[in-house]
C-alpha cells in the first residue's frame, strides 16, 4: 500500500495526500510512508471499537 501511495504521489507531483484506511494499517503504514521521506499525522476514529464493528 505504502508503494503504490509513493508511486502515484509521485507520478502526479502531489505534495500532499490524505489516505483514509483501517485500523489494521495504522500499525506499519505511517512508518513505511516516513522511510519514504513522507510527513505523516494519524488521526484515529474517536468511536469505541465496538461501534466500528456494530456496522457491519
Amino acid at each position: 500500500m505504502a508503494e503504490e501511495i509513493d508511486r502515484i504521489s509521485n507520478e502526479n507531483r502531489y505534495e500532499t495526500v490524505v489516505v483514509s484506511c483501517g485500523d489494521a494499517h495504522l500499525d506499519s503504514l505511517p512508518d513505511l510512508l516516513e522511510e519514504k521521506e513522507w510527513e505523516t499525522e494519524v488521526n484515529e476514529s474517536d468511536h469505541s471499537w465496538a461501534a466500528k464493528i456494530w456496522r457491519w
